[in-house]
């Protein structure tokens, strides 16, 4: 079942569509996108790509899993953090 979960996601990023990574805990939704790194890394080493989970234990996992200096992996809420930070005097007048 991985190989057609891997062939799924590859098409899609072939085919520069979406696509959602989903299951429950212990499913393998790390592994599959370390492999899914991987697969980007491998036909374009010069690629930037930003990964964004929802846990700083999957953030950390896979940063630990993946060598790769042109990716970018935080939280959903440091990613925005760190969109919106220069904008904190401007938040806070509006609020």
């Amino acid at each position: 079942m991985a190989d057609t979960v891997m062939e799924q996601i590859c098409t899609c990023l072939d085919r520069k569509k979406n696509f959602l990574l989903s299951g429950g805990a212990g499913s393998g939704k790390t592994y599959t996108l370390v492999q899914t790194l991987h697969y980007i890394f491998n036909r374009n080493p010069k690629v930037q790509v930003a990964c964004i989970t929802y846990t700083n234990v999957a953030a950390d996992e896979i940063k630990e899993r993946s060598p790769y200096s042109k990716l970018h992996v935080s939280t959903i809420h440091d990613f925005l953090w760190e969109e919106i930070k220069d904008y904190q005097k401007n938040l806070k007048q509006t609020l």
